[in-house]
């Protein structure tokens, strides 16, 4: 006992002298950040352990999020300017000199411990095309990975409609463009693909445009509108009631059009009603190592790897679950440093 409170200690030591040394925002957006990423971490804890409409509601709804919240701070930066290639090998660089140190580690690791990987695993991920080509690294474990492929496909999607698309954008033209979206999400479904795929991008690209616009709405709102506070409660209590009661998780189209917009409502609320709030220390770190946390998280918490099953390490879940915490964020804070590291290479 006493040697695993050692560990926590030292752990603990490690992420709380971290924290100091981070770049950190004092605004709501970085508050939804962190609160999204740790809304992932409870509902990926709520599948392993068995709650599953919880942890549902919480794994989609954050992470939509996630695309949301991507969409808006580029819109904000580039919404009125013409992109080129620059911007898209600007964005894998974003990503990739955290991600490829991950995969690294992760394909070394499993091959240490005698797993298998695959040649095409190898290229489907470091190609950003494993979640489209329906290709894993050990299942579960590393399911979450979907999320960079349909990052790097939102970003793709920018570069190409940026372009005589306008329209498209602005006034009928949006209904226009969520009428199609609908109707090729119906064809994606009859092909057996995920519907989510046209609905996340058609979203991005839409807050993407538009964010200036947003933004500008949001500056002049000197009071929050009581509809804002209802919208946003009946949202969450409908979605939550639905992966509750009606097993939404497997009703697709209408579970990704729910969540979209229940995701939509956080995004509203943050920038409305606690516009205004300031991020704390351990907030503003959380959030400044969200991504790294996103992607280091899901070994731990989900699946045969998992440091919440029953007999693992300790155990005693309570303990495991602290110390796959305290992994986790370490996990990620040194993730975030070679990050910024392979970032002063690069330049």
């Amino acid at each position: 006992m006493c040697i695993w409170l050692d560990i926590i200690y030292m752990l603990s030591t490690t992420l709380i002298n971290g924290i100091h040394n981070l770049y950190m925002k004092s605004d709501s957006l970085n508050i939804l950040r962190a609160v999204s990423i740790l809304g992932v971490l409870i509902g990926h804890g709520c599948l392993q352990i068995g709650y599953e409409p919880v942890g549902r509601f919480c794994g989609y709804i954050f992470v939509q999020i996630f695309f949301l919240l991507s969409a808006y701070l580029l819109g904000i930066k580039y919404g009125n300017t013409s992109i080129g290639i620059s911007f898209l090998v600007k964005r894998w660089k974003r990503l990739s000199v955290v991600y490829y140190p991950f995969l690294i580690i992760v394909i070394c690791s499993i091959l240490l411990l005698g797993g298998n990987v695959t040649w095409k695993n190898v290229f489907t991920h470091f190609t950003y095309t494993n979640y489209f080509l329906q290709d894993t690294l050990l299942g579960v474990p590393f399911g979450h990975l979907w999320y960079i492929s349909m990052m790097m496909l939102c970003y793709v999607s920018l570069l190409v409609l940026q372009k005589k698309t306008e329209p498209l954008f602005r006034g009928c033209g949006v209904l226009v463009l969520l009428v199609v979206t609908f109707f090729v999400c119906i064809l994606c479904l009859k092909h057996h693909i995920p519907s989510r795929i046209p609905i996340v991008v058609t979203s991005y690209l839409i807050v993407f445009k538009r964010a200036k616009d947003i933004c500008s709405w949001f500056s002049k709102l000197r009071n929050v509108p009581v509809y804002i506070y209802t919208f946003t409660l009946l949202c969450n209590v409908i979605c939550l009631g639905l992966f509750l009661y009606w097993n939404l998780n497997y009703k697709l189209l209408i579970r990704d059009i729910i969540v979209l917009i229940t995701a939509c409502s956080w995004l509203l609320f943050f920038m409305t009603a606690l516009k205004d709030m300031k991020c704390g220390k351990v907030l503003g770190f959380i959030s400044a190592i969200s991504f790294e946390l996103y992607l280091v998280h899901h070994p731990f918490v989900l699946g045969d790897l998992s440091w919440l099953n029953v007999g693992k390490l300790t155990g005693n879940i309570l303990i495991n679950s602290f110390l796959a915490i305290i992994v986790m964020f370490v996990a990620a804070f040194i993730l975030n440093k070679v990050g910024k590291l392979m970032s002063k290479a690069m330049e």
